[in-house]
């Protein structure tokens, strides 16, 4: 800031100095220098004639016709100080300060920012809806950026389809068996009521024929269910991912139209947008005023985890039943072969006693796996983020 000082002029006063003349009475006797008589002869210079005494003693001259004028006309003024009006008289002039001023300072009271170090003006407008809001005057250059904050994935995931990895499978035993005579549905329970089948060929059997033989039976083996099995439900997503909030994003068209001189931006933004500034990645906000935190992306991605899944088959099998205690049908050994399904069948033999069995077990049928539990988002990431920080 410059000061400038005017300098005072200081006048200078110059005293002029009146001589003054004195009455020549009484002050002693001299030559005339007009010729005529001294002031105390008893003739004047015109022939008059005068008393020296009462003359000298009055200190008042007469005139030519003898009487007294008074005060001495011939007398110079008395001693006067006459000021000189030709100079100003001394005064005392203080120094001036002109105080050069700048431009008011930049306060939100004059809707002025200072833009923080690293940050860059934008012009946002939130909102829970999508936006069809047009950007700014001085805003509207560039296409504006539309931007989803808040991302909700709870619905984002869903169970996929079951992959088999590893079949299950059927084992041999133990053999559950039921039996009717006469009747339907098999709902009498045998007698042992299950056959182990630990091996090949087995005789822990009913043999028959009392109190019933085999002939006039209904049989019903339920072979055990299938085992192990190995399957997979990866998550996939859904397409459904929702969000707190939407963004437009518009930059301005340059400094000059965002008012900006330097890091000071004047301006004010007819609603729905406010002044906020963006930094790119996930910041915290720089401070005030700008102080409430948008964190926005272009889109969201993520992973689903996997669901869980069980593994079904159906197992099926062959019972059969041999008169010879060692599963053969040597020396007139006599076979008969009941379908072991879990359901009620006729025993379709004549024989009413048997001695030895074996169960052939089927290979594993209907195979299935299906899903079980729920899948969930995972390493959910806003893409292009940006953090956008708003005043309000």
């Amino acid at each position: 800031m410059r000061v400038l000082a005017s300098l005072s002029t200081v006048g200078l006063t110059t005293v002029i100095l009146a001589s003054c003349g004195l009455d020549m009475g009484g002050l002693g006797e001299g030559p005339s220098t007009e010729g005529g008589t001294t002031l105390d002869s008893s003739s004047t210079a015109e022939g008059g004639s005068s008393s020296s005494g009462s003359s000298s003693g009055s200190g008042v001259d007469a005139t030519a016709d003898g009487s007294s004028s008074g005060t001495d006309s011939t007398a110079p003024p008395p001693d006067s100080s006459v000021k000189d009006t030709g100079f100003p008289a001394d005064t005392f002039v203080p120094d001036t300060f002109v105080v050069e001023t700048g431009p008011p300072p930049c306060t939100l009271a004059n809707n002025c920012y200072v833009i923080p170090s690293n940050w860059e003006l934008v012009a946002v407008d939130t909102s829970p809806s999508p936006i069809t809001t047009a950007c700014p005057t001085g805003f509207a250059g560039a296409a504006p950026t539309d931007l989803d904050e808040g991302p909700n994935t709870s619905a984002a995931c869903a169970c996929g389809p079951c992959a088999t990895m590893t079949p299950p499978t059927c084992p041999n035993g133990p053999i559950q068996d039921f039996y009717d005579v006469g009747q339907s549905g098999c709902g009498s329970g045998g007698n042992p009521g299950s056959n182990k089948n630990m091996s090949s060929c087995n005789t822990d059997m009913y043999t028959g024929p009392l109190p019933f033989g085999y002939s006039n039976m209904d049989l019903k083996y339920v072979p055990p269910g299938a085992t192990g099995g190995l399957c997979t439900s990866p998550g996939t997503p859904s397409g459904s991912v929702g969000y707190s909030g939407h963004d437009r994003a518009c930059i301005p068209d340059s400094q000059a139209s965002a008012g900006c001189v330097g890091n000071q931006c004047t301006l004010t933004l007819a609603p729905p947008y406010g002044v906020c500034v963006f930094q790119s990645g996930s910041q915290s906000c720089p401070g005030a005023p700008f102080t409430h935190q948008h964190l926005a992306g272009t889109s969201t991605t993520f992973t689903c985890s996997a669901c869980g899944c069980n593994v079904s088959a159906t197992c099926t099998g062959t019972m059969k039943l041999y008169t010879n205690n060692d599963c053969t049908t040597s020396t007139g050994g006599k076979e008969d072969d009941v379908v072991a399904d879990g359901t009620c069948k006729p025993a379709n033999t004549n024989q009413n006693m048997f001695a030895s069995y074996a169960y052939v077990g089927n290979a594993p049928a209907d195979v299935t796996c299906a899903p079980s539990g729920t899948s969930n988002a995972q390493n959910v990431m806003l893409q292009n983020e940006e953090t956008i920080c708003c005043t309000e």
